[in-house]
């Protein structure tokens, strides 16, 4: 064999040797759970050769990976980790080391996975060429991982927030880590604070010896230790817990102890004073100076027949003249050599309901008087203690001496017999009797029949109350009016203590009695004031509360019955849901219509003053009236010819005249008489106008009604101005109706006052600000379909219902619309608007700027731009914002479709003013 055929035959035979190495590392490959891969070096680092593991590992088959396949080796790195592993990638191939990654990846059915790689870089001379390596599934490592550290992460934060305090203590006995409550507990403020001390640190002196068993016993191996230890903190204080403690091992190593700490220093305090409390009681118990005896009831059958004295202090023994010794220990009958245990009952109450009682007694043997107080101690025992009050008893003559000069009259009553045992000198004074003659009178014959149910009520009462432990009952103060020899009253405030002796609760009443009179006079006076006041405190608050839910009612009211108008002129008459259409709007009509009430009430509604004859619109409305009060009343008017002239709004009058008629026609169900006259008034200071609420001097056009109703008590008329009052029955008033009047004409300028008697009927007097103005020419209603155009219309409304409604309404009627949430939207629509915009429609109210401010900006950018305000606010606050102004084009919430377009119409229809400076 020559040398060519030699190199032939060693070639084939490596070439043979490389495929089978190939194929046996393929057959590697393959059997490997996971992926190996070469990819080249280009854009996308194509993929150029991938083992059999591809597909389990990323759902894709070796086809959709090698070559021109669905997915290179980038894409399929899960894009939030791409910038990471490529970075990790050239820093490994910089320093000419493998790599090792830990990413996720996209499989084909769109899971993510966690894997695990191991790579190189393939270089052809000093060029990279291809990446080779091999990628592991670790998602399930990766799953553990995430719960060992999720379990790790719960057990530190029920750590971190335990009432417990948790301790971790090294083999150097200090400590490694501790809690926040452990802070707590040893009053430290952080962790690095206590992260390094000896446990023996915050052990108090005596217990050190006692912890460091524990932890020798716990470093052996003892399985867990419990117990109670005091503990030293950090301010000096000391504090009590449980504890309950553990090693920690490495296998069979022990590393360390921990455990859990529980406080307890208040229930350890609370031991401690209640030890040093018993010392100060027997302390106490035998140096006071009064008697005091311990008692223990005994029972028969569950009846209460005897008790038992349980221990008495030196005092008891000095009072009563016995020793402890004879009387501990013994019943009472024997201790007091008596049939029946003295006070049974008295004590037995206590012990059965468990309040303290009080009582006085006299002790003959001594010949004094004690105070006996009685406390319940729980189960069958009470303790009594004994008060000396005999020389207070011997200070009461003293008192009666400074009664007899006293300018009250004092005064001591028997309820038993029924009349007073004492009444002091100065009874002269107040009811014109002697001493003598009153302690002869009895007690229902002193003082007035009144005063004699209220006395009779209030004593049963206190006494109930005593009876049941209340000693506050004994002490009472009241108004009472004594009868004076002349046959009056004499009212007096009276000043009432019950006392009591032996065994009665109440034996004696001691009272003390001032004339008042004067004051009840100044107080009445003061009271009548006070009334007037709260009559116009109400009013107004009512008129405020009318006033504040105006606008967002108005506002619902616009959508409700602004819809409702749109859906009934698309309905037939015979459509079935017209009758429902019909329902909602005549609902919202009248749901309107009470609105206005309010708002006259309120003095806050939108007026619209002009001067006009008052006998014109009596005369229009005259047919009206009388059909609404019907035929059985007979309607009579006197109008004064001359009479003057008055600037108000028209159909506020037209409503007071109505609501005024309809008032008397309530009063008169039988039938009667209705009388309206008008005059000329003019009132001054002599006239007394200044008399009346509200009433000042000057030149009034006087409406006066007249009815011969039933006319009404002072109490009713006191309250017939007042919102929702009725005298009619449930359902069949809003009592709203006189209220709209006085509302009006306080809002127009004037004044209301009122005559009534019970049977002899009404009459309301209205006093309306006469002016010499200019009577102004009626105006037409506007009627008809609604008429429409082309301009384009800017509508401004915060309220996204409001908004909707009024751009559907101008839509109808032809109208381009373009519609804005606020003023700053309106501004931005306005800018980007190419065409002409004609007519601004503009709540006045909104967030951020108002709408006068942003109509004000808008006429800038647009000179020759009309404007019409809206609103459901309140006329007050309307007029804030300059929109009242007679010269200013304003429509009210709630308007209808018809109301819009009309009004939107008239202003379009107006020339356009120059502004100043053009």
């Amino acid at each position: 064999m020559n040398a060519e055929e030699s190199n032939a035959a060693q070639q084939s035979e490596a070439e043979r040797c490389l495929r089978e190495n190939q194929r046996r590392l393929a057959t590697l490959l393959s059997n490997l759970p996971g992926m190996a891969y070469r990819c080249r070096n280009d854009t996308d680092w194509t993929m150029e050769l991938v083992s059999d593991g591809c597909e389990a590992l990323t759902g894709y088959s070796a086809s959709d990976l090698v070559g021109a396949g669905v997915h290179t080796y980038n894409s399929l790195i899960h894009p939030d980790d791409r910038d990471r592993i490529w970075n990790e990638v050239q820093e490994a191939l910089k320093r000419g080391l493998p790599f090792r990654l830990t990413y996720r990846i996209r499989t084909a059915d769109g899971r993510e996975k966690w894997v695990w790689e191991q790579g190189v870089g393939v270089y052809s001379g000093a060029n990279l060429e291809a990446l080779e390596g091999f990628i592991t599934d670790i998602t399930d490592r990766k799953d553990a991982e995430a719960k060992l550290k999720a379990q790790y992460e719960r057990f530190q934060t029920i750590i971190e927030h335990t009432d417990a305090g948790y301790f971790r203590i090294g083999m150097d006995g200090c400590f490694e880590d501790v809690n926040p409550a452990w802070l707590r507990m040893y009053g430290f403020a952080s962790r690095e604070e206590a992260i390094g001390l000896h446990f023996s640190a915050v052990q108090v002196q005596q217990d050190i010896g006692k912890a460091e068993e524990t932890v020798d016993g716990l470093v052996r191996g003892e399985s867990v230790a419990s117990g109670e230890f005091s503990r030293l903190r950090r301010d000096g204080a000391v504090g009590y817990h449980t504890f309950s403690a553990n090693p920690v091992l490495d296998g069979d190593r022990v590393i360390g102890l921990e455990g859990f700490l529980v406080d307890i220093t208040d229930r350890k305090t609370a031991d401690l004073e209640r030890q040093r409390s018993e010392q100060r009681y027997s302390a106490l118990f035998n140096s006071m100076q009064e008697g005091v005896a311990i008692h223990k009831l005994s029972y028969r059958n569950g009846i209460a027949e005897n008790y038992i004295l349980l221990d008495v202090n030196r005092r008891y023994e000095e009072i009563l003249g016995v020793r402890r010794e004879d009387v501990v220990d013994r019943a009472a009958t024997d201790v007091y050599e008596s049939q029946a245990a003295p006070y049974l009952k008295e004590y037995a109450s206590v012990v059965q309901t468990g309040t303290p009682l009080q009582f006085e007694t006299y002790f003959p043997p001594m010949d004094k008087y004690f105070v006996i107080s009685v406390a319940h101690l729980g189960d069958c025992r009470f303790a009594t203690i004994f008060f000396d009050v005999t020389a207070q008893r011997r200070t009461e003559e003293q008192y009666r001496l400074i009664s007899e000069n006293a300018a009250d009259v004092i005064w001591l009553w028997d309820p038993m017999e029924g009349r007073c045992i004492y009444v002091s000198p100065s009874v002269r004074q107040l009811r014109g009797f002697a001493p003598e003659e009153v302690m002869a009178q009895p007690v229902d014959q002193a003082i007035s029949p009144d005063s004699y149910g209220i006395v009779t009520a209030e004593l049963q009462r206190r006494r109930a109350a005593i009876e049941a432990g209340d000693e506050a009952a004994r002490i009472g103060t009241n108004e009472i009016d004594f009868l004076r020899k002349d046959g009056t009253c004499v009212s007096t405030e009276t000043v009432t203590k019950l006392l009591s002796e032996g065994r009665q609760a109440i034996r004696y009443v001691l009272g003390v009695s001032r004339d008042i009179t004067e004051r009840k006079r100044t107080e009445i006076a003061l009271h009548q004031l006070e009334d007037q006041l709260r009559q116009a405190q109400k009013l107004e608050s009512v008129g405020r509360l009318a006033g504040g839910i105006a606008h967002d009612f108005n506002n619902l009211l616009t959508v409700i019955n602004g819809y409702s108008g749109l859906i009934l002129e698309q309905l037939k008459p015979f459509d079935p849901l017209h009758p429902f259409a019909l329902e909602i709007a005549n609902a919202g009509d009248r749901a309107a219509s009470l609105t206005k009430q309010l708002l006259a009430f309120s003095r806050k509604q939108v007026i619209e003053p002009r001067v006009f004859d008052l006998n014109t619109t009596i005369r229009q409305s005259a047919p009206m009236l009388q059909r609404l009060i019907g035929e059985d009343i007979s309607l009579q008017t006197d109008l004064d010819d001359s009479l003057g002239q008055v600037l108000a709004d028209p159909d506020q009058i037209h409503q007071v005249i109505m609501n005024l008629a309809v008032n008397a026609r309530d009063a008169m169900p039988a039938g009667g008489r209705l009388e309206i006259r008008t005059a000329n008034a003019d009132l001054n200071e002599a006239d007394g106008a200044v008399m009346h609420h509200g009433a000042t001097p000057g030149r009034y056009v006087l409406l006066t009604v007249t009815d011969s109703g039933h006319g009404m008590d002072e109490t009713i008329r006191e309250h017939i101005f007042e919102p929702f009052f009725t005298t009619k029955e449930t359902g069949k008033g809003t009592g709203l109706g006189l209220s709209t009047v006085y509302g009006i004409v306080r809002q127009s300028g004037g004044w209301i006052d009122v005559w009534s008697e019970v049977g002899s009927g009404t009459s309301l007097k209205v006093y309306l600000p006469r002016t010499d103005g200019r009577r102004e020419p009626e105006r037409e209603e506007i009627s008809g379909p609604m008429e429409g155009g082309r301009e384009t219309i800017l509508v401004v409304e915060d309220q996204q219902s409001v908004r909707s409604f009024a751009a559907a309404a101008l839509r109808q009627c032809g109208y381009h619309v373009i519609q804005a949430s606020d003023g700053d939207d309106a501004i931005s629509a306005a800018g980007k608007y190419p065409g002409e915009i004609h007519l601004l429609l503009t709540d006045v109210v909104m967030p951020g700027i108002s709408g006068k401010v942003s109509s004000e900006r808008l006429k800038e950018m647009r000179p020759g731009l009309k404007v019409l305000f809206m609103s459901g606010y309140t006329a007050d606050i309307i007029a804030q914002r300059g929109v009242l102004d007679r010269d200013v084009a304003f429509l009210h919430k709630p308007f209808s479709a018809v109301d819009l377009a009309a009004k939107v119409r008239e202003v379009l229809a107006q020339p356009s003013r120059p502004q100043a400076g053009t």
